[in-house]
């Protein structure tokens, strides 16, 4: 993220959930810098993982396998991120914008 916007994304729990649900989450982020918030989340989890510190409220319903998998699509997410950001890109100029 850049410096003088640490928190460029807005995550929320909302009050209404979809009918049939319990609860809904939102979330909008406009920026390939993502990849630094699941890196860190990842880094967080891999700490509370090797200390298997409440490991069962994920084991208990997925079992060890589906955390791994979990964890795997968040790191290709992360990885994923860091290509597209990693890419050149030429903004356009006024004239060749297309318009709303």
């Amino acid at each position: 993220m850049v410096q003088w916007n640490p928190d460029g994304f807005k995550i929320g729990l909302c009050e209404n959930a979809p009918l049939g649900r319990v609860n809904s989450l939102s979330m909008l982020v406009n920026s390939s810098a993502i990849h630094q918030c699941f890196d860190g989340m990842l880094g967080r989890f891999n700490q509370l993982w090797r200390a298997k510190a409440h490991a069962w409220h994920y084991t208990d319903n997925m079992g060890t396998d589906g955390v791994q998998e979990l964890h795997d699509i968040v790191a290709e997410l992360s990885e994923d991120y860091k290509q597209i950001e990693a890419m050149p890109f030429d903004f356009p100029s006024r004239r060749e914008a297309v318009p709303l």
